[in-house]
């Protein structure tokens, strides 16, 4: 069986994840934000679901994924965590931008770089400051990149 389009099914509860880095551009300390999911299902719209079952960060999701009470949730409590352009990507996805200089702070240092603030998953230590945006999750079209961070073994 096949799916005819693809998306990423996000399982609650949902969590902001904060930590701080020093920005690559004008050095000073700056707030950074991540979504956490405590499961999700990929569909590639090709094969069958996909589904990891354990916690993951999500990122470089499409500036429209997000259901209206998260935005909300986001710009109350990260307000540097905005839809930002990236010339890496090409499009506008939710990013996190200094809060000095207002330049983006890219998802593939801070989820993939060891010394990453993100880096490891959601449920590494030490235990990041976590904030319940939502009980339940939502699904993510096909604009959205799959850009996911497992817990690593």
């Amino acid at each position: 069986m096949t799916n005819e389009t693809s998306f990423l099914r996000l399982y609650g509860p949902i969590e902001l994840v904060s930590s701080t880095t020093s920005c690559w551009n004008c050095k000073k300390a700056t707030p950074v934000h991540a979504l956490a999911v405590s499961d999700l299902e990929d569909y590639d719209g090709e094969s069958e679901p996909v589904r990891i079952e354990e916690p993951a960060f999500v990122y470089d999701l499409a500036e429209d994924a997000m259901p209206e009470p998260l935005v909300k949730a986001l710009q109350e409590l990260a307000p540097n965590y905005v839809p930002t352009y990236s010339g890496t990507l090409g499009e506008t996805t939710w990013a996190n931008t200094c809060v000095h200089c207002q330049t983006l702070q890219g998802a593939f240092y801070m989820h993939s770089e060891p010394d990453g603030p993100f880096f490891g998953g959601p449920t590494r230590e030490p235990a990041l400051t976590r904030r319940q945006l939502s009980a339940d999750g939502f699904d993510v079209d096909e604009r959205s990149e799959e850009h996911t961070s497992e817990l690593q073994s």
